[in-house]
């Protein structure tokens, strides 16, 4: 590889931090103008696009890295991407048509303002597939300087659409969504400019054989995506349909702020897949990250359960301080599930998809389970102390399973010495030298 862990890691935290601050920035407009009632509508609407996009995603993104690895799959780029480029509209064709079917058979499963807002939440259903897919590629071949580049475009062209609206009081739900859509195609288009100019370009043929390969590796893994989506967002909607559109807002709010605090944690999960994939220390970087994730993560964790009023002041204004009981313990659950996410990378790599698919169902149908047992009599409050309760029990098996992959307990996580991890860090590299 070209960049290692520290570089890598460097250029995902700037595109991340790009997204976080414009995303701030333009949800603290947004829910002034929406108030907890509407971010509760377009926590809706999002929560939708994002189940169909990962329903009918078959796990796409975890599949392009699997096969970024170049030892173990002798592609090129060029091959990569028309694979990338023709599975993800064959599932957006597919998403949208059980997307209709759904609204066309149930028509009362949207609310009045979603079903309004109908065309836009396709558009968002496109868009959020087609630009998960692209980055994620970017980001498993190592380009993870576009990968910054094209957050950063995504994340200006949403400010510059946000904040004028504001200003002149035109900030409604459906604006709101257009600029989201618009930002995202923003993305795309950068993303295939930049393989353009590195001279990355769909080949004009494509492999049947690897198109099978591709969609058998992400299908692997697809039942333990939809039951992590499963207990991370689909208690959004039962807050809707039990709680109303108001403490939804108030959740949505809590969710998506504490999953912005733990932004550095997703960047470092993104800088580790191309470090732990294409190297043979892969396991001791893994055990180095969540030595200083464990750490890092608690006083983190701490300092902003503390101050949960004041951020969600900053964050929605006076209407939303109410949600801070609930933003403590979501921030509590993406500790959590933060440092959960790190061992994929080392999972992913190694082909464990039945194991991290045993574990994620489980996990699922305990939390679906949890969720329909508080939501009814504690609304917000109860899905976050759901998502808490799951966040928790996931980080232990994600953690007996490192134990069941690399052979060992590995304790030694939770020691608080890191000269070793810090030294570690800085040692030449092992190259992959092909499947273990």
């Amino acid at each position: 590889m070209k960049i290692g862990l520290g570089k890598s890691f460097a250029w995902t935290l700037l595109g991340k931090a790009a997204l976080l601050l414009g995303g701030v920035i333009t949800a603290a407009l947004v829910n002034r103008a929406l108030a907890p009632a509407g971010r509760g509508f377009l926590a809706e609407i999002q929560t939708w696009a994002a189940a169909f996009a990962v329903i009918f995603g078959f796990s796409l993104d975890t599949a392009i890295y699997h096969f970024a690895n170049r030892q173990r799959y002798v592609l090129s780029d060029s091959e990569r991407l028309t694979t990338v480029l023709a599975t993800s509209l064959g599932a957006a064709l597919i998403a949208v048509l059980f997307f209709a079917a759904l609204v066309a058979a149930f028509p009362g499963v949207l609310s009045p303002s979603a079903r309004g807002a109908l065309p836009l939440l396709v558009a968002l259903l496109l868009s959020t597939l087609f630009f998960t897919n692209l980055q994620t590629l970017a980001q498993a071949t190592g380009n993870v300087r576009t990968v910054a580049l094209t957050s950063s475009i995504q994340a200006a062209t949403a400010l510059g659409l946000i904040i004028p609206a504001f200003f002149v009081h035109r900030l409604d739900l459906d604006y709101v969504l257009m600029a989201t859509v618009l930002a995202q195609m923003f993305g795309i288009a950068a993303v295939v400019l930049a393989f353009r100019r590195s001279g990355v370009v769909p080949v004009g043929r494509l492999d049947r054989k690897l198109v099978g390969e591709f969609l058998l590796s992400g299908l692997k893994q697809h039942v333990a995506t939809i039951s992590t989506f499963a207990y991370t967002k689909v208690n959004q909607l039962l807050v809707f349909n039990y709680a109303g559109e108001a403490q939804a807002g108030m959740f949505a709010a809590a969710l998506t702020l504490a999953f912005w605090i733990f932004g550095g944690f997703s960047a470092l999960q993104l800088a580790l897949y191309p470090r732990t994939i294409h190297f043979a220390d892969d396991l001791e970087v893994t055990v180095r990250t969540l030595r200083i994730a464990f750490y890092s993560g608690g006083l983190l964790c701490l300092g902003a359960m503390l101050f949960a009023k004041q951020i969600l002041m900053a964050y929605g204004g006076a209407a939303f301080v109410d949600a801070a009981p609930i933003l403590r313990l979501m921030i509590l659950s993406a500790w959590f599930l933060s440092m959960s996410s790190l061992v994929a990378p080392y999972y992913v790599k190694h082909g464990a998809f039945r194991l991290a698919a045993a574990t994620a169902i489980l996990l699922g149908l305990i939390s679906v389970a949890i969720n329909l047992w508080l939501v009814p009599s504690y609304q917000a409050i109860g899905a976050a102390a759901a998502t808490a309760m799951t966040t928790l029990l996931g980080f232990g098996l994600v953690f007996s399973m490192l134990r069941i992959l690399s052979g060992r307990w590995l304790w030694r996580i939770f020691r608080p010495d890191f000269r070793a991890e810090m030294a570690g860090f800085r040692q030449r590299r092992i190259p992959y030298s092909g499947p273990q």
